[in-house]
């Protein structure tokens, strides 16, 4: 098997799915079928002494779906439709932060207008995308890394500025991506 895959040239081993509120279950499973197809033929026999392949499958934004079930089935029963998924797929998902209104809000999470408490910035944020309600089994899979210090995130974004800006047929000048560098680097406080 590892001989054929070596002839057969460049097979991608990482997939990617950006979970949207619209994706359903059809959709995530017609992703995962041709992945499934692969990791089949990468299989070795248990007496194989070399390493199997893995293939790693990333759900980006995985709580944006209403499926929420199904994402459990994959991540934590590692089965669709009752159907084992092959051991050589490596899942990784991701999610966005739920910002739902606590019980009380402090002044800090509040937009003012003219002096006046107006709306709730936490709410804002919340109609800009969707978070549905984890499947309780995932939220004890779930690790929560803090955000960055205020000088590493200014950093970071001034590299992905930069790194995206060289793509671009006419790149940006070093005012420029300074500029959008602070723009959304002001920006991540909402």
């Amino acid at each position: 098997v590892l001989k054929a895959f070596k002839e057969c040239g460049s097979i991608p081993l990482f997939y990617r799915l950006m979970v949207h509120p619209g994706i359903t279950q059809a959709a995530v499973t017609a992703f995962l079928e041709p992945i499934r197809r692969l990791a089949a033929g990468l299989l070795l026999p248990p007496d194989a002494s070399e390493k199997e392949v893995d293939i790693v499958c990333f759900f980006d934004e995985v709580n944006t779906a209403e499926c929420q079930g199904l994402f459990k089935e994959i991540l934590y029963d590692r089965s669709i439709g009752g159907d084992p998924l092959e051991p050589n797929i490596f899942f990784i998902a991701a999610i966005n932060p739920d910002s739902r209104l606590e019980e009380e809000e402090d002044d800090a999470h509040l937009a003012f207008i003219d002096g006046k408490k107006a709306l709730s910035v936490k709410a804002i944020h919340r109609d800009v995308y969707v978070v549905n309600k984890m499947h309780p089994v995932l939220k004890a899979l779930k690790w929560n890394y803090t955000k960055l210090a205020e000088d590493n995130l200014e950093l970071y974004i001034h590299h992905k500025v930069s790194e995206y800006g060289k793509g671009l047929d006419s790149p940006f000048s070093a005012a420029t991506q300074r500029l959008l560098s602070q723009i959304i680097n002001a920006s991540q406080n909402f």
